[in-house]
């Protein structure tokens, strides 16, 4: 199997402050972070193009109000060959994961930087880890802890 990257697109970059946070005195705030890893797929219409996704969400909840929330939703187009069976699936699946986290780690820290927000740094997780598996729904959500960087 070939494959090759054709282009990266942003379809969602955004910081939204939350104007009714309010710190508890003595608590600490938590940063709930999450990727979604969007299953790879064909693109319509054309023969070899392929589509591959990451989402990264950091989002208040009623248990864990935050002071802003953070969305970035990459997309990776990808030209590949050779893709005839399941495991063909499978491997295109962690060729363009691989190939998009870091752009979705810088694209993270360079937005809260350029907000002048405090930074978050998304760990180096193992794609085998992020990645669906077969099996699994058309999409997944992976919460960071520290089982995943063992």
């Amino acid at each position: 199997m070939n494959y090759a990257l054709k282009g990266i697109t942003f379809r969602e970059l955004s910081v939204v402050t939350n104007p009714g946070f309010r710190p508890e005195p003595g608590k600490k705030t938590e940063f709930k972070q999450e990727i979604r890893v969007e299953k790879v797929a064909k693109a319509n219409g054309a023969d070899k193009i392929y589509l591959s996704g990451l989402r990264f969400e950091m989002k208040a909840t009623p248990e864990n109000p935050t002071p802003y929330n953070v969305c970035v939703h990459v997309v990776g187009v990808f030209e590949a060959e050779g893709v005839d069976t399941d495991q063909d699936m499978q491997t295109l699946q962690y060729a363009t994961t691989n190939v998009l986290l870091p752009t979705l780690r810088a694209a993270v820290a360079n937005l809260l930087a350029t907000a002048m927000l405090p930074p978050v740094q998304i760990p180096l997780i193992p794609v085998t880890r992020l990645c669906r598996q077969p099996g699994d729904d058309q999409n997944f959500k992976v919460k960071f802890d520290e089982s995943l960087l063992a």
